[in-house]
C-alpha cells in the first residue's frame, strides 16, 4: 500500500471515529504518523522557503552595501538598506546587519582612508548620521542595532574623527596646499565644546617653525583667510609680528614674499628698526632707490644706521616728483631724519605744500557736496513741476 492509499484510509477511519484520536491511533497507528508528518512538511516548507527567502534578500542589499565602488555607490545603497528597514517585516535585515556591521564599517572606512583630511572630516559626520539613522530603524525586541549603532556614533567622531584630525595636525607640512584643510578642520574645531583641544596642536607645530627662514610655512601663513582660519590666523598673525619686530636676519626671499603681499607696512617697519649694521647696509645695497616704492625708499632713510649724506638728491627729486600726493609728501616730512637732509626751510616748504593739498581737498569734497545737494533740490523742483502739471 502507497502512501497516498494510507492517507485515504486514514482519512476514512477518522471521519468513521469522528476524529477520535486515540481510537485512530489505536487501529491505524502508521496513517496518524504519517498525517502528522504531512501536516508537519505542510507548515514547516513554506516557513523555511519565507526564511529563505528574506535572508536572501537582507542578503541582497547589504551585498550592495559592501561590494560598493566608491562613496556615492555607498550612500546610494545605504539609503536603499533604510528603505529595507522601513519595512515592517525588517529582522531579518536587522539581524544581518548586526552580524555584518565591522564589514560594512570598515567598507565605508575604506574610502575614507583615501582622501583628505577634509573630506574625512565630511565623510565621518556622515557615517555617523548613517549608524544613527539605523539605530532609529531598530524597532526589534533586543535593539540590538540600537545600542550597537548609538554607541559607535558618540566614538567614531570622539574617539577615530578626532584621532585622524590630530593625526593630520602633526603630520601637516603646513604649506599652501593645506589651507584648504587646516580651514576645514577650524571650522570642525569650533563646533566643539572645547575647541583648544584641536587648534593647541596647530599652534604648537607652527610655533616650532622659524618663519625667518621657512619660505613654505611663511606662503602658508601670508595666505591664510581671517574669516575661516580663525584662531590659527590670530596666532600666525602674532608669530609674524614676532618676527618682524625681533630684528632679527630675515632671509631675503622670505622679506620679497612678504614685501608683495598684504602685510608690506612689516617690511617697512622691520627696515626701519633693523640693528644688524652688516644686514641692513646690504638690504640697502640691494633695493634702496631701485624700485618705484618711496615708502621702501624712506624705510632705508629712516634707519640710523644708514649715512644720510646723500640722500639730498634723492628726496628733492622724490618730492618734486610727487608735488600733487599729498600722502607721499606726508610720507617724506615725518621720515626723521627729513630736516637733517632738507634743511628747515625746505622741509618747511613741503609741510606748507601738504597743508595747501589738505586744503584744496576738503575745497573739493565741500564743493561735490554742494553740488550733490544743487543737484538734489533741482531734481526736487522739476518732481513738484510735474505733480502739478499731471
Amino acid at each position: 500500500m502507497n502512501i497516498q492509499e494510507n492517507i485515504v484510509n486514514f482519512y476514512t477511519q477518522a471521519n468513521e471515529l469522528n476524529f477520535n484520536a486515540v481510537e485512530l491511533f489505536d487501529k491505524n497507528p502508521l496513517g496518524v504518523v504519517l498525517f502528522l508528518i504531512l501536516l508537519l512538511v505542510t507548515v514547516l516548507v513554506p516557513m523555511f522557503l519565507y526564511r529563505l527567502i528574506k535572508h536572501a534578500q537582507a542578503n541582497k542589499v547589504i551585498n550592495k552595501v559592501l561590494n560598493a565602488s566608491n562613496v556615492d555607490d555607498f550612500d546610494r545603497y545605504f539609503i536603499e538598506l533604510l528603505e529595507q528597514l522601513d519595512l515592517n517585516v525588517n529582522s531579518f535585515l536587522i539581524h544581518r546587519i548586526y552580524v555584518q556591521n565591522e564589514m560594512i564599517e570598515n567598507k565605508y572606512l575604506e574610502f575614507v582612508d583615501d582622501v583628505s583630511i577634509k573630506k574625512q572630516i565630511i565623510y565621518m559626520k556622515s557615517l555617523a548620521d548613517k549608524f544613527n539613522e539605523l539605530a532609529l530603524r531598530d524597532a526589534s525586541t533586543k535593539g540590538l542595532i540600537k545600542i550597537h549603532y548609538h554607541e559607535r556614533v558618540h566614538t567614531l567622531i570622539n574617539n577615530d574623527l578626532r584621532m585622524m584630525i590630530e593625526k593630520y595636525c602633526l603630520q601637516c607640512g603646513y604649506w599652501q596646499d593645506d589651507i584648504e584643510n587646516i580651514y576645514a578642520v577650524v571650522a570642525y574645531a569650533n563646533t566643539l565644546e572645547n575647541p583648544n583641544e584641536i587648534l593647541d596642536t596647530i599652534s604648537k607645530q607652527l610655533n616650532r617653525v622659524d618663519l625667518a627662514n621657512d619660505i613654505s610655512v611663511m606662503r602658508f601663513v601670508l595666505l591664510l583667510n581671517k574669516d575661516k582660519a580663525l584662531q590659527v590666523y590670530d596666532f600666525c598673525m602674532n608669530q609674524l609680528n614676532l618676527v618682524f619686530e625681533e630684528s632679527k636676519v630675515i632671509y631675503t626671499l622670505i622679506l620679497e614674499l612678504v614685501y608683495h603681499s598684504a602685510y608690506v607696512s612689516l617690511v617697512y617697519t622691520y627696515i626701519e628698526n633693523m640693528e644688524d649694521k652688516v644686514w641692513i647696509e646690504y638690504l640697502y645695497s640691494q633695493y634702496f632707490a631701485k624700485t618705484n616704492d618711496i615708502k621702501l625708499d624712506l624705510a632705508f632713510i629712516h634707519n640710523d644706521l644708514i649715512c644720510n649724506e646723500d640722500h639730498c638728491d634723492f628726496i628733492t627729486c622724490a618730492v618734486t616728483d610727487n608735488w600733487q600726493d599729498v600722502h607721499t609728501l606726508e610720507s617724506i616730512c615725518h621720515n626723521k631724519h627729513i630736516v637733517d637732509i632738507l634743511g628747515h626751510d625746505e622741509t618747511r616748504k613741503v609741510i606748507s605744500r601738504t597743508d595747501e593739498l589738505h586744503y584744496m581737498e576738503k575745497e573739493s569734497q565741500a564743493q561735490a557736496i554742494a553740488n550733490e545737494a544743487l543737484i538734489t533740490a533741482q531734481n526736487a523742483l522739476l518732481l513738484v513741476e510735474e505733480m502739478k502739471n499731471s
